[in-house]
């Protein structure tokens, strides 16, 4: 594990998001240093709220909830370059905004990542 950790990644990704209403946004991509058998994964994340903790060893608790995927999509990588829109789902809590999207190259065989990249807004 330590060594898959320590790896230089061997592909780029550039995002450049743009919100197209207050649940939808579209993602431009460049990725550069993809094999064939790579995807992108790009995934709209947000931090949920805290729910509370009626039974179990946590009883009584309120749990926190940080970088919960909300949306997720896996885009061929024909060319180096793409869009793709995220939406937010329709049974998700409207209270809830997307803390960040996050893209990463994966090998559909292997399931390695060779590149990463996230967007902020």
């Amino acid at each position: 594990i330590r060594e898959a950790i320590d790896a230089k990644p061997t592909a780029t990704v550039v995002l450049d998001v743009a919100p197209q209403t207050d649940k939808s946004w579209q993602v431009r991509y460049a990725v550069a240093g993809a094999q064939r058998s790579d995807e992108l994964v790009v995934c709209l994340v947000a931090d949920a709220p805290a729910t509370f903790v009626p039974r179990g060893e946590n009883r009584g608790e309120q749990l926190a909830h940080v970088g919960v995927v909300r949306t997720l999509r896996r885009e061929p990588l024909s060319d180096s370059v793409g869009e793709v829109t995220l939406d937010w789902p329709a049974n998700q809590s409207p209270g809830e905004a997307p803390t960040s999207i996050v893209a990463f190259v994966q090998n559909r065989q292997t399931l390695s990542i060779s590149g990463a990249s996230r967007w902020v807004e």
